[in-house]
């Protein structure tokens, strides 16, 4: 819609006079974005790189492991959903640190995010975490791109002390419907049938 201005000058002390105005109207054409859209595409558009770091590959159990992402480019980056790394269940993860350094013109918004996951084995062997990527949209070659960091292999040493011991691994704990079993000490009803009194409001 155009946008209207009601403006007050004054030229001198007596005299004041009030001016309107309206702008021109715009008309923004959307064009819908072409074919098929990648599972992983959530609506970034722009150019952007993806680079990837681990600290180390080869720990001991409750050790720390860093795994950064870094996203750079230009475009819709404020749009970017936060990633999500899809690691083993004998692994802890906590919240990442999490860098913004992005600035906004006419072009657009440009610059970078970084992110720091913090992981922890709880279980000796050979895991793998399995690469993340994203899609999106390339508007200079006009189409859809995908980037991926590669899998992370890493390798967790049996902690000293604990030879000939048995550890079970979360993955092979099962969960049940419930958490809570009550224990029952007899067979004995929660109520008899001669509590129920019928045509009773009680």
């Amino acid at each position: 819609e155009p946008y209207y201005i009601s403006a007050l000058f004054q030229r001198g002390f007596f005299q004041q006079y009030r001016q309107e105005g309206n702008s021109n109207s715009l008309n923004i054409e959307v064009k819908e974005m072409p074919g098929k859209k990648p599972k992983n595409f959530n609506g970034l558009v722009g150019e952007f790189e993806l680079t990837n770091s681990i600290s180390k590959t080869n720990i001991k159990v409750n050790e720390a492991i860093d795994i950064k992402l870094n996203i750079s480019g230009s475009g819709n980056l404020n749009l970017f959903d936060d990633p999500i790394l899809d690691l083993p269940n004998d692994f802890d993860q906590f919240d990442p640190e999490i860098k913004r350094n992005l600035k906004t013109s006419s072009n657009g918004t440009s610059g970078n995010i970084s992110f720091n996951f913090v992981v922890v084995p709880t279980f000796y062997g050979d895991f793998e975490i399995p690469p993340y990527s994203f899609s999106y949209f390339d508007l200079n070659e006009k189409k859809y791109k995908t980037l991926t960091t590669g899998a992370f292999k890493i390798h967790v040493d049996k902690p000293d002390g604990e030879a000939g011991e048995i550890i079970k691994q979360k993955k092979d704990i099962a969960i049940e419907e419930t958490d809570i079993r009550f224990i029952h000490k007899n067979n004995q009803l929660t109520f008899e049938n001669s509590d129920l009194k019928a045509n009773s409001i009680l």
